[in-house]
Parts: structure tokens; sequence; C-alpha cells
């Protein structure tokens, strides 16, 4: 007798910066195998309004009013007046002061750290195998289905690259030690790390709920309180849950699948739409790339607007004649 086949959800967390982003991933989810997947978004509360273009079908919109705590979302919207008032600069120190010292204590409740609550919370919540965590930037190949999402067999599985410590960059291994710490796992023997960051994601969710089940009962509160607590930028959802999985892996013999990310490319210059439009059709025919993420920077140092090419793209993804120029 076959296993059945594992259920899915994509989850996307994002914001009005992010909204034409968002348009090319739907875009292209709906021309593509994962169009009957159910997607939940999670916009920030105030940001809603921008997305009442979207809904309906196998998509549920939800704000971070919807998904967090109420308490919680009071911090998040605090955390964001101040990042507004203060600006990027002094949000920066505030988050570095809050790190060394504890003090102040709104930079553990911006949007980046609660859009790793909100993606949580909403994989724990539902009723499938899988959540595939997929943001804004990625674009879904035409051809990319579900059976695609997971390597062959029963085993958890897991996305991965692997570096060594000395070359990861310093954001990486600060969020990997810090899960290490947190989750108490030990290092890899062969000095391997797992750096894979990028989205698409899978959680399995059994696995995520244990963790969440070892979390309160080794610190006595919520498990997003216990994220939340630790330092501002020191901590990642994906390295916490990838730890707590290897850890599962070598003190419990859970079988997981560390899968590779072959099928995932990677597109950080967009200056030239021109260009951007030949790469991603090239991707579209290549029936052995499924996702294609389009940075909107390079390198954290130079920013391309997406209105400069967004229009251009979604010709490509939703014109069929499109594919074969």
């Amino acid at each position: 007798m076959m296993d059945a086949a594992p259920s899915f959800i994509l989850i996307t967390p994002t914001w009005s910066g992010d909204l034409e982003h968002y348009r090319l991933l739907r875009a292209s989810i709906e021309r593509s195998g994962l169009r009957d997947i159910p997607h939940a978004t999670v916009v920030q509360a105030e940001d809603r309004h921008a997305f009442s273009g979207f809904g309906g079908g196998s998509l549920t919109m939800l704000s971070t009013a919807d998904v967090l705590p109420a308490a919680l979302e009071q911090k998040r919207l605090k955390a964001r007046a101040y990042e507004r008032m203060l600006g990027r600069h002094v949000t920066r120190i505030a988050g570095s002061l809050s790190r060394k010292i504890g003090v102040p204590s709104w930079p553990h409740y911006t949007g980046w750290h609660t859009q790793q609550i909100c993606k949580l919370k909403l994989a724990a919540e539902s009723e499938c195998d899988y959540a595939v965590v997929i943001d804004s930037d990625v674009v879904v190949c035409p051809d990319a289905t579900p059976a695609e999402l997971l390597p062959a067999g029963s085993a958890i599985a897991c996305y991965a690259t692997w570096g060594t410590p000395e070359r990861l960059i310093s954001k990486v291994r600060n969020w990997v030690n810090q899960a290490s710490h947190l989750v108490h796992a030990k290092p890899e023997d062969n000095g391997r790390i797992n750096d894979y960051f990028d989205t698409p994601f899978i959680i399995h969710v059994p696995t995520l709920r244990a963790l969440f089940e070892w979390l309160e009962s080794e610190h006595g509160e919520p498990w997003w309180s216990v994220l939340l607590k630790q330092p501002p930028r020191r901590w990642s959802e994906f390295a916490t849950y990838k730890a707590f999985l290897a850890r599962r892996q070598t003190d419990y013999g859970q079988n997981v699948v560390w899968a590779d990310t072959e099928h995932i490319r990677y597109i950080f210059d967009t200056s030239d739409a021109e260009r951007l439009s030949r790469e991603v059709a090239l991707c579209f025919k290549d029936p052995a790339i499924k996702f294609v993420t389009i940075h909107s920077q390079s390198t954290g140092r130079k920013l391309w607007s997406v209105e400069n090419w967004s229009g251009q793209l979604m010709n490509l993804i939703t014109k069929q004649d499109g594919l074969n120029d």
C-alpha cells in the first residue's frame, strides 16, 4: 500500500513595500501546478488596504491583527511607530543597545521579528503535513507541482545547502549560533553548517509543533514569547527549526532527508528589464528549475526599483506566448 501524498499549505508574510513583488508571485502561482494548494498570506494590519484586490479561491488574506495575539500586535504597532519616528539609523542603534544591555524592548517587536512569528503560527495551526514558506520575491515556474516540493520517500525533509563555519557571513553565523544555544543542539561532527535561509522553505508541521511544546516546557511561557526574548536580529525562525530538527535526528534517530536546492535559481541584478525577462524566460523553459528568486537589491548595496521591470515580467508570466519568445 502506497503512502498518501503529503498535504501542503503555502505561507507568505508580506507588507506594502513588497506589493509589486507579491503581484508577480500570485500571478506565477495561479499559472503553475501549485495553484490549488491553499495559500495563506499575512500582511501588516495597516497595509491590509493595499492588498484589497487579492483573495478568493485557494488564497486566504489575513492581517497581523488576525494572526498575532492581541498584546503582541499592540507591541508590533508601537515598534513600527518608533521606527517611523526615529528613522532607520536610530532604529539600528536601538537594536544594538537592546542586544547588549536589554533596553529598549521595542526592537524585539519590529516587523522583521513578528513576520517570523506569523509564519510559524500559521504553519503550526494548519492541518497540513508541510508548510511551505514562500516570500514575495519568488516567482514560481509554470511546471512546478506539489510532488516536486519534496524528495521521493516518506522521510521528513528540509532543504539544505552546506558551508563551513568560517565561510558564513556574520548574520547567518549569529542565527546558527543563537539557534544552537536555544535548542541545546550539538555542533555537526563533520563541521558543516546548513546555511540555507531562503524560500521556498519547507517545514514539517508535526516537528514544528514538537519544537513549540519543547520550548514551552523548557521555559514555562508561550513559544512566541521565548523566541521574541532572543536578541533582536540574532535569531531566525528557520535556524531555530533546523537546529531542532537536526537535534531530533541525532538524539532520537528521526529520519530526515536534507534535500538539495538545485531546483531554485537566484537573480541578483535586476538593473536591466530586458535581460531580466530573458533570464526568467530561460528558467521557465528549463525543466530542472521550479522557483526563481528575484532579489530587490544587489548584495545589500544597490537598490533597483521593482517598478522598472515588473510590467515586463508580468507579461512573461501571464502570456503563454511569452514563454516561447
